[in-house]
């Protein structure tokens, strides 16, 4: 499938099951007036572009869709230059980057067969390869039930989150902006929860960085490596790392085991938590469905975990709940691949160099001040 550009911060997802009676859209217009200014300064803050690099929008028109207009947002740093469609809805409660497709469906029967047949036709995907859509779930949206779509080739399995508008109108295939809600450093920071959670650093320290990854991903197993030799190092008490559970279940096929370990760990001693899950990443290659349990459990052995206590958890998943809720806390964020990292509700995807992160935890340490 393929990926929507200028996606800085991906997609927003889901919170909840609903099951409730479906309103309409855009129900009532927002009182304040938003204005090109705003759009522009929600952009920026959004995708964390710099104050030196300019951003332009031209005036929206109208669209085959009845509830949208279309503008184009240029950015230039003075290197490079580039153009992007949005969306915005006409009652400018939100902004949209990505595809919209006119669904039109009577019910979510009817909208997953329909849905279905434009992701494989809009993504070119063969009939050979098998696409299933979940059940709807709300989103952190008022307007919008928010799905994820698997793709499984039978070689590999990729899954992406979508939105459909509630009165099943509009399937949305990218990221949106709660133009009427609070800027989105704010919205992040209220869905992130760092109450009860596996921490390294100080609580009162002035960056957080709330990290979600997958136990079988080598790019997460890479910035643990730059997490613990370069990141952590270098800030000591000033930075404040918060760990989050987000297996790729439909991808890697025993990290579900792997989250459930981790949280058991950190529910038998949280002082172990963060060296049972360095173990896992360096030899992550070695594990697979078979195997998973003993070698989880050669880990716990290896970080100092009480292995009967551990036995014990990993086969009642005790801890599952607590992976569950991270799961729903980081597709509400709209996760989609790992690792993702929020740093005082700036995003960085991926193992990016560790001077990436030095450039986003100096920009966060001086809004503190």
């Amino acid at each position: 499938m393929s990926r929507l550009p200028l996606r800085c911060l991906a997609f927003l997802g889901l919170l909840a099951t609903v099951l409730a009676t479906v309103p309409a859209l855009l129900a009532q217009a927002t009182n304040q007036p938003v204005t090109h200014d705003k759009i522009i300064r929600y952009v920026r803050e959004h995708y964390n572009i710099p104050d030196s690099t300019k951003i332009t929008m031209i005036e929206p028109s109208e669209t085959a869709f009845p509830d949208f207009l279309m503008t184009t947002l240029t950015v230039d740093d003075g290197k490079d230059k580039r153009s992007e469609p949005f969306y915005v809805s006409k009652n400018m409660r939100y902004l949209i980057e990505g595809d919209i497709f006119n669904t039109q469906a009577a019910n979510q029967g009817e909208a997953t067969e329909k849905i279905i047949h434009y992701v494989r036709d809009h993504y070119s995907i063969p009939d050979s390869t098998k696409i299933t859509m979940a059940d709807l779930h709300e989103s952190i949206y008022a307007d919008f039930f928010a799905t994820m779509i698997t793709v499984d080739d039978g070689k590999e399995k990729r899954a992406q989150p979508f939105f459909i508008s509630k009165n099943m109108r509009y399937l949305v295939g990218g990221s949106i902006t709660n133009l009427a809600g609070a800027p989105p450093r704010e919205e992040i920071a209220r869905v992130i929860s760092l109450e009860d959670q596996p921490t390294q650093g100080p609580t009162n320290a002035p960056v957080t960085l709330v990290e979600y990854s997958d136990l079988a991903c080598p790019h997460c197993a890479l910035l643990q490596e730059r997490l613990e030799t370069e990141i952590v190092p270098k800030y000591g008490d000033k930075l404040r790392v918060v760990f989050k559970e987000f297996p790729l279940v439909t991808i890697h096929d025993w990290v579900l085991a792997g989250a459930v370990a981790a949280q058991c760990t950190y529910q038998i001693d949280p002082s172990q938590y963060a060296a049972f899950r360095s173990v896992v990443f360096k030899n992550q290659e070695v594990v697979n469905r078979e195997n998973a349990r003993d070698m989880l459990l050669h880990f716990g052995a290896e970080a100092g975990v009480d292995n009967m206590k551990l036995a014990a958890c990993i086969d009642s998943r005790a801890s599952l709940s607590r992976v569950e809720a991270n799961m729903l806390e980081g597709e509400a964020l709209g996760i989609s691949e790992t690792p993702t990292s929020f740093i005082n509700g700036r995003v960085i995807i991926g193992a990016q160099p560790a001077a990436e992160f030095y450039k986003v935890i100096d920009e966060a340490m001086q809004d503190t001040k």
